[in-house]
């Protein structure tokens, strides 16, 4: 087999696959640098036509950032070519009959912000959380303590109000340049959500984006109609480097997972994983 998934591709899995999925951090880039093979086959996708998409938790940053981001390191990737987890928010929200409920999110969803996008009403303004009608975790730098505390009092005394988590990860890497972390959304939401547990009260929690099967879903739709009726869900490679993320959602959904290992994932944590984290191919790298 070969070490490296262009290798792959070139030879049999650009017959064997309908479209491709990938993980950003860690299988594209890392950080301010781009991972092997990655700008060369995006360059090859791009010249075949061959449909993908990146998809990220990144409900933070706009896909104008984000592509700038990578196309600065040399991969050259579109807004168009990006689906984030708050890209499914308006969906979401229709599909639940909530276009005309008012929102309170928790910190940012990005500059234009993904909640215009979602064409809700919405405020991001503290004094507006405990007469929110749902309450959506956003990311970026704000007060911690006072928005927490009042977010956890609203939900005690009003526990029916719907939790919208578009990120669902517990960390991130910083870009100090240390290796250190941020905490992420996920993890935020998480510690009220367990604080209520221990208060006797189950939220209502929905999340958007990996492992959860909404941003799947969402984009299975959209690659839908790119590639028409013919589109095998078992024929979408979702390729990443993290298996409690990447592999265990694309499991999920039924699409064809390929781990990369040139993330957070080495080789010797393939030993002795569940079925839903076991990937059906493992490369090096792109």
């Amino acid at each position: 087999m070969p070490n490296c998934f262009i290798d792959y591709y070139k030879t049999s899995g650009r017959h064997q696959l309908q479209a491709i999925l990938f993980d950003v951090d860690g299988t594209i880039a890392s950080g301010k640098r781009p991972l092997p093979h990655a700008a060369e086959l995006i360059e090859l996708l791009k010249k075949d036509k061959f449909p993908f998409f990146l998809l990220t938790n990144d409900s933070c940053n706009s896909p104008e950032i984000k592509s700038k981001g990578l196309r600065d390191i040399g991969i050259q990737i579109q807004p168009e070519d990006i689906v984030s987890c708050a890209h499914t928010l308006k969906n979401f929200i229709r599909e639940k009959g909530w276009q005309n409920l008012n929102f309170f999110v928790n910190g940012s969803l990005g500059n234009p912000s993904y909640a215009d996008l979602a064409e809700i009403k919405w405020s991001d303004n503290p004094e507006h959380i405990r007469t929110a009608d749902a309450i959506i975790f956003g990311e970026g730098e704000y007060e911690w303590k006072f928005r927490l505390e009042t977010i956890f009092n609203t939900l005690i005394a009003k526990p029916h109000v719907p939790c919208i988590v578009p990120n669902p990860d517990s960390y991130w890497p910083l870009s100090n340049g240390k290796g250190e972390l941020g905490i992420g959304a996920g993890a935020q939401a998480r510690f009220i959500f367990q604080l209520l547990r221990e208060k006797g009260i189950e939220p209502t929690v929905f999340y958007l984006g990996k492992p959860y099967p909404t941003i799947y879903n969402y984009t299975a739709k959209i690659l839908k109609k790119l590639v028409g009726p013919t589109l095998d869900i078992g024929k979408i490679a979702m390729i990443g480097d993290s298996l409690s993320s990447d592999i265990k959602g694309g499991n999920a959904v039924g699409m064809h997972t390929i781990l990369v290992l040139s993330g957070i994932t080495a080789k010797n944590q393939l030993e002795n994983i569940s079925p839903e984290m076991t990937p059906k191919q493992v490369f090096d790298s792109l």
